[in-house]
């Protein structure tokens, strides 16, 4: 965490400039950049009803089945909200089937919870779950591993055997302007003033964008159409998810095969007494014929390397006993291209999932706040519903702290 600390403090410089010599709201660190030249355009989006539509899918998404109770109970069109579950239904199933998988199987509670109470109940369940895990194994005398894991382009993923690759800035622009831009398109829908649109950086850095609607206009409207502003940008969020993860089957079909022709993985690791440690195979050997490597026939692989060809004898397992990099090193502009597009695909598509799940939870901070306190105040009042919310976003709080614990105490 000291590098993030140092990042802090040297984009504390630049924003003290913008200050200065700009006309940007800068707050410690952060610095806020106004305009109105991309609200035509946002204007322009928002005379499609299908927004609308979308926005509904959010509150769905958001509350789950309540969310469904919640539109029926707003007189909504029938049809329609039974068509939104539906779709709800079908994320669930994509997303918990193709990026939950492992948390499914050992959890299978969490599609249920996610269908009865949506994204907002799974959010708050996983993370209550991972600090019980947390709190388990230090008092079992083992060293968890962070909850909380921040994802930053270019840098390792803290107790993972990977990276995030600078590409997938591309990805956090994209989740930028989609979210921020569908809360614009979902105000302008229910006839709410957005002041302006723009972006927030640390410093040099983007690491956010925002949608500027009249506080005092939103306040009064009706709670649905209000709810709508509020879910519509992380319905936006799942929606491109599943669109860039529906894209990366065929991609990954067609330009895997490219990439694995091309380019190369570098040798980590040989295991003592392994058939590569007898072949002669050293550290940091560069090897070029990926698809034999992965393959676990027992027959000899014949491994064409920068430093010689050897011939390798695999174990029983079909294995020959080497650790090498996760990513793949493209040789030639072909398989540079596949291979950096395919990255920009998955993580576009993560990053949507885990920005769209993470708003939606009830901290006061996030749209899943006001989210939960419209849906609460429905049922049982406004009082009830503010001090629900404050005290959730207490609890969130000392979650994320227990989820943070592990980078400080060993």
């Amino acid at each position: 965490m000291f590098w993030l600390l140092i990042v802090i403090i040297l984009a504390t410089v630049p924003a003290l400039l913008w200050k200065k010599y700009t006309r940007a709201e800068v707050h410690g660190p952060l610095a806020l950049w106004k305009t109105k030249k991309t609200l035509n355009f946002v204007k322009t989006l928002s005379k499609h009803a299908v927004f609308t539509s979308i926005a509904d899918l959010g509150i769905i998404l958001f509350a789950g089945i309540v969310g469904t109770y919640f539109l029926m109970k707003k007189k909504q069109d029938k049809r329609k909200v039974f068509a939104q579950t539906i779709i709800f239904l079908l994320v669930v199933l994509f997303l918990h089937v193709g990026m939950f998988a492992g948390s499914l199987f050992n959890h299978p509670e969490l599609i249920l919870i996610t269908i009865l109470g949506g994204y907002s109940v799974f959010a708050f369940y996983n993370l209550l779950l991972g600090a019980w895990i947390t709190m388990s194994q230090y008092f079992a005398g083992a060293n968890p591993k962070p909850l909380i894991q921040p994802i930053i382009p270019g840098v390792s993923i803290p107790g993972a055997p990977m990276q995030v690759p600078l590409s997938a800035v591309i990805g956090l622009v994209i989740v930028i302007i989609v979210h921020e831009w569908n809360h614009a398109i979902a105000a302008l829908r229910e006839k709410i003033r957005v002041k302006s649109v723009g972006i927030i950086t640390l410093g040099l850095f983007p690491i956010g964008a925002f949608a500027e609607p009249d506080e005092k206009h939103l306040k009064k409207t009706k709670r649905i159409k209000r709810m709508r502003v509020f879910a519509a940008g992380s319905a936006a969020n799942f929606l491109t998810a599943v669109f860039f993860f529906m894209l990366l089957i065929p991609s990954q079909v067609l330009l895997w095969p490219v990439i694995m022709q091309d380019s190369y993985v570098e040798v980590l690791k040989i295991e003592p007494g392994s058939p590569a440690e007898k072949a002669g195979l050293t550290n940091g050997t560069r090897i070029y014929n990926i698809k034999e490597l992965l393959e676990t026939s027992k027959d000899p692989v014949f491994l064409v390397t920068d430093k010689g060809n050897y011939t390798v004898q695999r174990n029983a397992s079909g294995m020959i006993g080497i650790i090498y990099s996760t990513q793949m090193s493209p040789t030639t502009t072909r398989a540079w291209a596949s291979y950096y597009f395919l990255q920009v695909v998955f993580w576009t598509g993560s990053l949507n999932v885990f920005v769209g799940i993470f708003n939606l939870l009830p901290l006061a901070i996030l749209d899943g706040a006001l989210l939960t306190e419209d849906v609460l105040a429905e049922f049982f009042g406004k009082k009830k519903a503010v001090r629900t919310v404050r005290a959730l976003t207490w609890i969130i709080i000392a979650l994320l702290l227990i989820g943070f614990l592990p980078y400080f105490v060993k």
